[in-house]
């Protein structure tokens, strides 16, 4: 509906010779053959042979609709385009006349879908924002490509005028995302409409501006500005009266259209996009196999326009089952999501191109390496930029919806705007490695301020990349934000360039003790395997021999007893041809607090007593105090707890000798537990209370459930049940936020009156 192009309304015909004048004018306008027309007709799904056309623009008659539609896409006219010539030619087949009330339509609303689902809470919205406020409203629907802005729009407008709010005036307007249209002709449109005479219309934006304010004050008017741009195509057009109201769609936040208000949209629920997908492709096929249904939905990412193209495409292949079309789906998700006129990597194009350089450039980069999530300093480390400037680059991509902001200062993609980034990588492999190369520094600081003796697995050498993070708090905040993302990386192992892979193998390993304290055991695992594998792969054995200890630990935490010994053994073996007698040290103690807990005393004392020897000729003093503790377990096992007492006294006196306060809480903890086991719950209080405060302060998650648990324990031997019982719920409650134990076993936990004591307490304490 655009002045400049002289395009011909279907209103302006009386008659049905009108009608069929206006038809040859669209014709002659297109510039096309019959010839042309007819094999873009075809192209699009309609049949219109050139002697059809000569006959139905030959005629005073009106001609039938199906005729007129493939008419009018061939000729390049959208959907909404072509339902008003189908409104006006109805009306005219009624027996009735069209005349427009001004110079064109007044009530340019595009046509409504009858499949429009769900968005019941932002209709609400659309409708509550409508009703308040005492200066024009101004409505701003935003929200990624694809996400149903215009559908949202367009059913609350229609909802708008069949309530009588706005039932005067509806102007509508596409400000075409792709190439801007200038306001300036946007007006020009509006005003004809309003019956303007064209020799009256001013050239200046302004003055045009001015007279548009004044012909929509004191009428009930509803204005759809679709598409938008930025603010500088919105502004002119707002009128000036509270009588009128403006709905605004745009994938940009437009935050500076003062007195908006705003609607953010987000992707579909999981309901919602089977019951789009069930109204398209009907419902006998969702229900058949709801399974698939909520399948092909995910790999649609709720993306309503994903997702009502997916439908589409079921719904033309009835021999397809939803299983069978999920799998197609998935094989190639974006080639897969699109139609002869419009994809979902078309949308998502359009968003990109309007981006600068710079950002198209991190756009690219963060489809490539971004595993979970991602920050501004790592997003500035991958672009190898100032953090100012990453954040200048991360805030325009999540003003154009390509990024979305879960928590502050924290920014990810959807799936399937993630492969569309990915299709247009080509970056080398530098930018990865100064990724990894930032989470190796974030690692090793992390660990340096959670536990300061950690020194032997942190590198000789620092990491070259940057990631400042100030106290402990910080910290902890940081690897539980960002171990998802090491994970994510390193799952990529086999793939990664080889020269990628030091700083992520590094990262892990020095992370062994902090993330063995997050206590998210599965997690640690799957990160140590993959670390392992890219070590072996280097090859780097002492990196493998690291890992292969570490992975006997965890497993020994956990109750992989024979994983543990099999881990230990073949770590041994590395450690001893590269006569390293530290890892000598740490594998015979791992050996040995194995066997301790499969109930081996005996050869549990005699593996600890042997790896004295190379803890004390290497002067791994940390390891020395480690064996100690655990000759103390060793003797509770063996029920001598005087003789236990006596090695946890000689743990706690050398860990304090070396600096390290979490070895000496280890230490005073089972002195504890000594004192608990042998009749003596007073005595075990404070010792689990001055532990549980040193580990708290390293968030040491299992530690500080073992001393409420300890604590709980004394307490009932003390006859105390409510203290008792307050303390088991606090690790009943920190054992399953740490995934430590299930759900179910938690619920059954605290159902018991007097709880059983958890495996995992049983096996490290």
């Amino acid at each position: 509906m655009d002045v400049v192009d002289s395009r011909p309304w279907p209103e302006a015909a009386r008659t049905p010779a009108d009608f069929v004048g206006l038809l040859r004018r669209m014709r002659d306008r297109s510039g096309l053959s019959m010839r042309l027309i007819e094999r873009r007709a075809a192209a699009l799904g309609h049949s219109l042979p050139p002697s059809t056309l000569a006959t139905m623009l030959g005629r005073d008659s009106l001609p039938r609709e199906r005729l007129i539609t493939a008419l009018l896409r061939a000729c390049g006219e959208d959907q909404a385009a072509v339902a008003r010539w189908i409104e006006v030619r109805r009306r005219l087949a009624g027996g009735g006349t069209v005349t427009p009330p001004m110079a064109g339509a007044l009530r340019q609303l595009p046509m409504d879908i009858e499949e429009f689902t769900g968005r019941e809470a932002e209709l609400a919205e659309l409708g509550r924002l409508s009703r308040e406020g005492t200066a024009v409203g101004v409505t701003v629907i935003t929200g990624m490509a694809g996400v149903g802005k215009t559908r949202l729009a367009v059913r609350a407008a229609h909802l708008l005028v069949r309530a009588g709010t706005f039932d005067e005036i509806q102007l509508w307007a596409d400000l075409r995302l792709d190439s801007p249209l200038d306001p300036g002709v946007v007006l020009e449109t509006f005003l004809h409409t309003l019956g303007l005479p064209a020799e009256q219309i001013p050239l200046g934006l302004e003055s045009r501006a001015v007279i548009f304010r004044d012909r929509l004050a004191g009428r009930r008017a509803l204005v759809l500005l679709d598409n938008v741009a930025d603010e500088t195509q919105v502004l002119p057009l707002l009128p000036g009266s509270t009588t009128n109201h403006v709905l605004v769609t745009s994938r940009n936040t437009l935050t500076g259209l003062d007195g908006a208000r705003y609607v953010d949209l987000d992707v579909f629920t999981p309901e919602e996009s089977v019951a789009l997908m069930a109204r398209i492709a009907g419902r006998h096929r969702t229900d058949a196999d709801p399974e698939a249904a909520r399948r092909i939905a995910e790999l649609c990412g709720h993306l309503p326009l994903a997702v009502s193209l997916a439908a589409r495409r079921l719904a033309t292949r009835p021999a397809w089952s939803l299983p069978a079309f999920a799998n197609r789906l998935a094989d190639n998700r974006l080639a897969r999501l699109g139609s002869s006129h419009r994809s979902v990597s078309g949308v998502f194009a359009l968003s990109y191109q309007a981006l600068p350089s710079a950002a198209q450039r991190m756009f690219r980069l963060l489809g490539s390496h971004m595993a979970d999530d991602i920050d501004v300093r790592a997003a500035a480390a991958l672009a190898g930029v100032a953090a100012l400037e990453a954040d200048q680059m991360l805030e325009r991509l999540l003003d154009e919806h390509l990024l979305i902001q879960a928590t502050p200062g924290r920014y990810r993609m959807h799936d399937l705007v993630r492969l569309f980034a990915r299709s247009k990588a080509s970056e080398s492999a530098d930018a990865l490695v100064r990724l990894l190369e930032h989470y190796q520094a974030g690692a090793e600081q992390a660990t340096k301020l959670l536990h300061p003796t950690e020194s032997r697995r942190l590198p000789a050498s620092p990491s070259p990349g940057t990631c400042p993070i100030a106290t402990v708090a910080d910290a902890t905040t940081w690897l539980e934000a960002e171990h998802r993302n090491l994970l994510g990386l390193a799952a990529r192992a086999p793939d990664l360039p080889k020269q990628a892979l030091p700083p992520l193998i590094c990262a892990v390993t020095v992370l062994y003790r902090p993330l063995t304290n997050l206590g998210l055991s599965s997690t640690h695992i799957r990160l140590t395997e993959f670390a392992l594998a890219a070590a072996r792969r280097i090859p780097d054995r002492r990196a493998e021999a690291m890992l292969l200890e570490d992975l006997g630990t965890i497993h020994s935490q956990h109750g992989g007893l024979s994983e543990a010994i099999e881990h230990n053994t073949a770590a041994l073996a590395i450690w001893c041809e590269l006569g390293d007698r530290t890892g000598e040290a740490g594998c015979l103690t791992g050996l040995g607090i194995a066997y301790y807990q499969q109930g081996r005393f005996a050869e549990a004392a005699e593996t600890l007593k042997a790896a004295l020897v190379p803890s004390r000729e290497s002067g791994y003093a940390i390891g020395e105090a480690s064996v100690l503790n655990y000759l103390g377990l060793v003797c509770q096992g063996m029920a001598d707890f005087e003789e236990a007492i006596r090695w946890h006294s000689k743990s706690m006196d050398r860990y304090e000798k070396a600096g390290s306060r979490h070895g000496w809480a280890f230490a005073v903890a089972n002195t504890g537990w000594a004192y608990q086991r042998s009749g003596r719950p007073a005595e075990a209080i404070p010792c689990h209370e001055r532990s549980l405060a040193v580990f708290a302060t390293v968030s040491d998650r299992y530690n500080e459930a073992e001393q409420h648990w300890g604590l709980g324990q004394a307490f009932h031997a003390l006859g105390d049940g409510k203290a008792a019982r307050e303390q088991w719920d606090r690790a009943i409650t920190m054992l399953r936020d740490a995934s430590l134990i299930e759900p179910a076993e938690a619920a059954a936990l605290l159902g018991q009156a007097v709880p059983d004591t958890p495996e995992i307490v049983r096996l490290n304490s």
